[in-house]
């Protein structure tokens, strides 16, 4: 089973996943390719133009620099998965 039961998965202050409290890199990894998948999905409908969905630009904004945060650190976790 590799659903992510996201009561259980430690976020912050803010609400965002607090990677730093997750000690298994590979849940690590696991839960950011979890939350990437989720986010490129809002994005993909906010940019549907079938889809009800539409961001504000400053919430756009954010969640592109989410992404990019997300995407930088994954590579990294991966590059150290390999080793």
């Amino acid at each position: 089973m590799n659903a992510i039961d996201w009561s259980q998965v430690p976020k912050n202050a803010r609400g965002q996943v607090d990677y730093a409290a997750i000690t298994s890199l590979v849940a690590r990894v696991m839960v950011a390719e979890e939350e990437l998948t989720r986010l490129q999905a809002k994005l993909q409908r906010h940019y549907d133009a079938h889809d009800a969905l539409r961001l504000s630009d400053h919430n756009l904004a954010k969640f592109h620099r989410l992404e990019a945060r997300l995407i930088r650190r994954l590579e990294q976790w991966q590059g150290l998965l390999a080793q």
